[in-house]
């Protein structure tokens, strides 16, 4: 919880280089209550650090996880002799992944 409270605010843009956000009380709530029951027991404690909600979490964990899939996809496929001439995923759509040979 304590790094969850770190969401970003707008007056420390200056020090922390990360823009600021607002989140609705709502959303604040929602947030906690998925935090309290354990639903978000999977992620490590630094995923939420200065995130702004909930869903932040989700969409930057889908980004690690397609990082480290076209990792994997062109470390085989140069295993396999064959060049790559382009390997790209759409970033604002997690289920568009390209692999081109």
């Amino acid at each position: 919880i304590e790094k969850f409270l770190s969401q970003p605010f707008f007056v420390a843009e200056i020090f922390t280089r990360i823009q600021g956000r607002y989140v609705s009380l709502g959303n604040t709530i929602f947030g906690f209550s998925k935090i309290i029951k354990g639903d978000l027991d999977i992620f490590m404690e630094g995923s939420f650090y200065l995130k702004g909600a909930i869903d932040d979490i989700y969409k930057i964990t889908a980004v690690v996880i397609l990082a480290i899939v076209e990792y994997i996809l062109i470390y085989l496929v140069c295993w396999f002799g064959r060049s790559v001439r382009y390997v790209s995923w759409v970033q604002n759509d997690v289920n568009q992944f390209g692999l081109y040979l």
